[in-house]
């Protein structure tokens, strides 16, 4: 180790724990609120152009069969297993090693996922046909159309999620995170102006030049963070191998967990137009808000969780989870209420104008109403997901995943064609909390410790004072306001946000949890201690 390293090391440790994941997590976290923003922007734009409506239900179908896609060519899970293995090379000083393995999985990536999406692009009429059976002429044709064009971006896609997490491991988080502005940023512009004359199919070339361009950023930004570029090129590389090795039995379980994904677009064909896109609009939502939030300390965690597994240090790595856990429950609590309760003014002022009516706005927050339920298990399960991958230990998460698609498929096909949208929103709800129970089960086996996260006096303290802000909501929603339209609906989402944090910060601090000094923390010694 250098000088200088152990200089930064001792230096960390005069900072308090909570506040170090805090300050990594702020470069992401400021990044991700510009991204969200530029994404908010698009859907909204979307909703506006084209409302609850076949094409748009054409666009969301062909965003998730690209998506089913990407995973099956296993970026996602290539990603996962690549980074605790350059995280080790690099802990044990063989720096050399790591670049040469980073460089070999690149260019073998590259050339994997071109052949394969040349295949796909072949097949994608029967791909939208097998997946949305139920879809009319029409709306299968712009399902095509789109995907066609979508395809391509996957490819720039899966190669920066490899780039990012490389960054990651040198503890390089803000610029990746800001490189997610791009695509959505592009995608509004395009639309705004070449919607009325391209129609939604505007939204595939959106994505085809955003994918490339951030795919160009990242490269920059590694360039500049010591990357030394080899053209190399080797299928019998030993280190290739040993990822490709550990990578392998995801092949199994990215084909299961893809199971769920089909049945849930199969039966949500046969719905009505927009029905889909209710679906969507409300999951969006969901999924920005895990991004905003939760995910930020995920991407903080895993390299944690992959130095302390290196380090072969079992307590330290339940302190990690631990931390992340605690922070993860304090935070999420408030935004789970906050948005259960105010859904429906707050989706009217986001989405109720334009193409966007008012009918649009009741399905949708039913459906949110639903599927947030779930985010923090969602946020949960993706804590442990990691810390299995930083173990190394691939097999679990087959398992976990194979059992809970399983879970999630059966569930889908049930409740989907007896209760519609709501069916397969419930079915999405009950997934993260099984995977969060099959993790915690088959983690017990290499860490004993692990269930004692779930049995921590944090967690009533915590219940109680969400309990106090859920009343508080409830009191101020019944006050009359004198306004109406969106402007009532503003003033009821600021007035009820506004009192029901107070209080839960209040309750927070009589009740003496520690997450509640987190921003008196960062505010400390960000300005009066700059560390």
């Amino acid at each position: 180790m250098t000088q200088e390293s152990i200089i930064q090391n001792d230096a960390e440790k005069k900072i308090p724990p909570l506040f170090r994941a805090a300050k990594a997590s702020s470069a992401i976290w400021t990044s991700t609120v510009f991204a969200l923003i530029a994404g908010f922007l698009l859907q909204l734009t979307i909703a506006y152009k084209f409302g609850q409506s076949g094409s748009t239900d054409a666009y969301f179908m062909a965003q998730g069969v690209s998506d089913l896609i990407a995973k099956i060519l296993l970026g996602g899970s290539i990603t996962s297993v690549f980074l605790p293995v350059f995280v080790e090379y690099l802990t044990k000083n063989e720096e050399e090693r790591a670049w040469k393995l980073a460089n070999n999985l690149f260019h073998v990536s590259a050339v994997i996922f071109a052949l394969i999406l040349v295949v796909m692009e072949i097949f994608t009429d029967k791909i939208v046909w097998f997946i949305a059976p139920g879809f009319s002429p029409a709306v299968h044709v712009t399902t095509v159309t789109i995907l066609r064009i979508m395809l391509p971006a996957f490819f720039f896609t899966m190669l920066t999620d490899l780039a990012i997490a490389v960054l990651n491991s040198l503890r390089v988080f803000g610029l990746p995170a800001a490189s997610r502005l791009i695509t959505p940023l592009l995608s509004f512009i395009l639309v705004l102006f070449l919607a009325d004359k391209y129609g939604i199919v505007i939204l595939g070339l959106g994505m085809l030049l955003g994918g490339s361009l951030q795919l160009a950023l990242v490269i920059l930004v590694l360039a500049r963070s010591g990357f030394k570029y080899r053209p190399m090129l080797s299928f019998t590389d030993q280190d290739l191998i040993r990822v490709l090795t550990l990578v392998a039995p995801f092949i199994l379980s990215i084909l299961f967990s893809q199971a769920a994904g089909v049945a849930y677009r199969m039966v949500a064909s046969h719905f009505p137009e927009g029905s889909l896109s209710a679906l969507k609009f409300g999951d969006k939502i969901s999924q920005l808000t895990n991004a905003l939030f939760l995910t930020n300390i995920v991407t903080v965690a895993f390299p944690a969780f992959s130095r302390a597994v290196a380090n072969a240090s079992e307590t330290e790595i339940i302190n990690k989870l631990k931390q992340g856990f605690r922070i993860m429950v304090y935070f999420g609590i408030p935004i789970t209420l906050g948005i259960v309760l105010l859904r429906q003014p707050f989706i009217a002022v986001l989405y109720q104008r334009g193409s966007f009516t008012h009918e649009d706005t009741l399905a949708t927050s039913t459906v949110l109403g639903i599927i947030i339920v779930s985010m923090l298990a969602n946020g949960i399960s993706n804590l442990l997901g990691h810390l299995a991958l930083a173990m190394k230990v691939t097999k679990v998460s087959v398992q976990v995943t194979i059992l809970t698609q399983i879970v999630t498929t059966i569930l889908f096909i049930i409740l989907g064609p007896r209760y519609g949208i709501k069916g397969l929103a419930m079915g999405s709800a009950i997934s993260p909390f099984v995977l969060t129970f099959l993790y915690t089960a088959f983690l017990s086996k290499k860490l004993p410790h692990v269930w004692k996260i779930f049995m921590d006096k944090f967690l009533i303290k915590v219940a109680i004072s969400g309990l106090a802000l859920y009343a508080t909501v409830i009191f101020m929603r019944q006050l009359p306001y004198p306004w109406h339209g969106n402007l009532h609906n503003l003033i009821l989402i600021f007035t009820c946000t506004i009192t029901g944090l107070a209080v839960y910060i209040v309750a927070s601090f009589a009740l003496a949890i520690p997450e509640v000094h987190t921003i008196k923390d960062i505010l400390y010694y960000s300005i009066k201690k700059k560390p």
